[in-house]
Protein backbone atom coordinates (compact mmCIF):
# COMPACT_ATOMS: atom_id res chain seq x y z
CA UNK A 1 0.00 0.00 0.00
CA UNK A 2 1.31 3.72 -0.56
CA UNK A 3 1.63 5.77 2.32
CA UNK A 4 -1.59 7.57 3.80
CA UNK A 5 -3.73 5.10 1.42
CA UNK A 6 -5.37 3.33 4.13
CA UNK A 7 -6.71 -0.10 4.78
CA UNK A 8 -8.27 -0.15 0.77
CA UNK A 9 -7.65 -1.74 -1.96
CA UNK A 10 -6.28 0.35 -4.98
CA UNK A 11 -9.00 -1.47 -7.09
CA UNK A 12 -12.43 -2.97 -6.73
CA UNK A 13 -13.94 -5.00 -8.78
CA UNK A 14 -17.59 -5.61 -9.16
CA UNK A 15 -19.15 -9.09 -10.65
CA UNK A 16 -22.28 -7.84 -12.18
CA UNK A 17 -24.51 -10.70 -13.01
CA UNK A 18 -26.08 -11.68 -9.41
CA UNK A 19 -23.44 -10.16 -7.22
CA UNK A 20 -23.47 -6.70 -8.22
CA UNK A 21 -27.38 -6.47 -9.00
CA UNK A 22 -30.34 -9.27 -9.05
CA UNK A 23 -30.11 -10.56 -13.05
CA UNK A 24 -28.00 -12.81 -15.03
CA UNK A 25 -27.62 -10.75 -18.51
CA UNK A 26 -27.60 -13.55 -20.79
CA UNK A 27 -31.67 -14.62 -19.45
CA UNK A 28 -32.41 -10.68 -20.80
CA UNK A 29 -33.95 -9.36 -23.77
CA UNK A 30 -33.63 -6.17 -24.20
CA UNK A 31 -31.40 -3.11 -24.03
CA UNK A 32 -31.90 -0.79 -21.32
CA UNK A 33 -33.56 2.91 -21.70
CA UNK A 34 -34.42 6.03 -20.16
CA UNK A 35 -37.96 5.18 -20.92
CA UNK A 36 -38.30 2.63 -19.05
CA UNK A 37 -36.80 3.17 -16.01
CA UNK A 38 -38.22 2.77 -12.23
CA UNK A 39 -37.63 5.61 -9.80
CA UNK A 40 -37.28 5.21 -6.16
CA UNK A 41 -35.36 5.75 -2.81
CA UNK A 42 -31.60 5.98 -3.16
CA UNK A 43 -30.82 5.00 0.21
CA UNK A 44 -32.09 8.21 2.07
CA UNK A 45 -30.12 10.18 -0.65
CA UNK A 46 -33.02 11.33 -2.60
CA UNK A 47 -35.33 9.90 -5.74
CA UNK A 48 -33.33 8.76 -8.58
CA UNK A 49 -33.06 5.18 -10.67
CA UNK A 50 -33.42 2.21 -8.59
CA UNK A 51 -34.03 -0.23 -11.40
CA UNK A 52 -34.27 -0.09 -15.08
CA UNK A 53 -36.52 -2.91 -16.65
CA UNK A 54 -35.16 -5.61 -19.96
CA UNK A 55 -38.44 -6.41 -21.64
CA UNK A 56 -40.39 -7.47 -18.17
CA UNK A 57 -37.50 -7.96 -15.84
CA UNK A 58 -36.25 -5.42 -13.46
CA UNK A 59 -32.63 -5.25 -12.96
CA UNK A 60 -31.94 -3.10 -10.01
CA UNK A 61 -28.62 -2.98 -7.78
CA UNK A 62 -28.32 -5.49 -4.79
CA UNK A 63 -28.27 -2.89 -1.20
CA UNK A 64 -24.76 -3.72 -0.23
CA UNK A 65 -23.61 -2.54 -4.09
CA UNK A 66 -25.35 0.88 -3.78
CA UNK A 67 -23.88 1.64 -0.30
CA UNK A 68 -20.51 0.56 -1.49
CA UNK A 69 -20.79 3.04 -4.34
CA UNK A 70 -21.92 5.79 -2.08
CA UNK A 71 -19.26 5.55 0.43
CA UNK A 72 -17.30 5.36 -3.26
CA UNK A 73 -19.01 8.59 -4.53
CA UNK A 74 -18.52 10.43 -1.21
CA UNK A 75 -14.61 9.56 -1.06
CA UNK A 76 -14.66 7.42 1.96
CA UNK A 77 -11.90 4.56 -0.05
CA UNK A 78 -9.06 7.18 -0.12
CA UNK A 79 -7.98 6.55 -3.50
CA UNK A 80 -9.80 3.56 -4.79
CA UNK A 81 -10.82 3.00 -8.65
CA UNK A 82 -13.79 0.38 -9.39
CA UNK A 83 -14.81 -1.15 -12.14
CA UNK A 84 -16.77 -4.17 -13.53
CA UNK A 85 -15.96 -7.69 -14.93
CA UNK A 86 -18.80 -9.81 -16.40
CA UNK A 87 -18.78 -13.08 -18.35
CA UNK A 88 -21.87 -12.06 -20.64
CA UNK A 89 -22.00 -14.47 -23.11
CA UNK A 90 -23.66 -12.70 -25.91
CA UNK A 91 -23.23 -9.66 -27.40
CA UNK A 92 -26.85 -8.60 -26.59
CA UNK A 93 -26.08 -9.36 -23.10
CA UNK A 94 -23.32 -7.41 -22.80
CA UNK A 95 -24.87 -4.67 -24.77
CA UNK A 96 -27.93 -4.95 -21.64
CA UNK A 97 -25.21 -4.75 -18.87
CA UNK A 98 -23.56 -1.40 -20.13
CA UNK A 99 -26.91 0.18 -20.83
CA UNK A 100 -27.97 -0.90 -17.73
CA UNK A 101 -25.03 0.78 -15.76
CA UNK A 102 -25.67 4.00 -17.58
CA UNK A 103 -28.95 4.42 -16.24
CA UNK A 104 -28.70 2.91 -12.59
CA UNK A 105 -27.94 5.94 -10.16
CA UNK A 106 -25.79 6.07 -7.16
CA UNK A 107 -27.46 9.27 -5.78
CA UNK A 108 -29.65 11.84 -7.71
CA UNK A 109 -28.45 12.41 -11.12
CA UNK A 110 -24.95 10.55 -11.00
CA UNK A 111 -25.50 6.99 -12.83
CA UNK A 112 -23.00 3.99 -12.10
CA UNK A 113 -21.31 4.47 -14.98
CA UNK A 114 -20.81 8.26 -14.77
CA UNK A 115 -19.49 7.39 -11.19
CA UNK A 116 -16.82 4.67 -12.22
CA UNK A 117 -16.21 5.37 -15.64
CA UNK A 118 -16.50 8.89 -15.29
CA UNK A 119 -14.53 10.06 -12.91
CA UNK A 120 -12.42 6.89 -11.94
CA UNK A 121 -11.32 6.44 -14.96
CA UNK A 122 -11.19 9.47 -16.81
CA UNK A 123 -14.19 8.20 -19.52
CA UNK A 124 -11.98 5.30 -20.49
CA UNK A 125 -14.14 2.22 -20.16
CA UNK A 126 -11.62 -0.21 -18.78
CA UNK A 127 -14.68 -2.89 -17.75
CA UNK A 128 -14.69 -6.55 -19.04
CA UNK A 129 -17.96 -6.75 -19.79
CA UNK A 130 -18.10 -9.50 -22.52
CA UNK A 131 -16.14 -12.10 -23.72
CA UNK A 132 -14.41 -9.53 -25.75
CA UNK A 133 -11.36 -7.59 -24.98
CA UNK A 134 -12.59 -4.21 -23.45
Amino acid sequence: MGAGHGPFPYLCVFDLDACFWDQEMYTLSKICDSSNVVKGDLNGRGEGVVGVMSGRSKISLHTGSLIALQNHFDNKFDDMKVCFASSADTPLAEKIGRSALKLLEVVPGVTVWDLVVGRDWNGEDINQIGRQPP
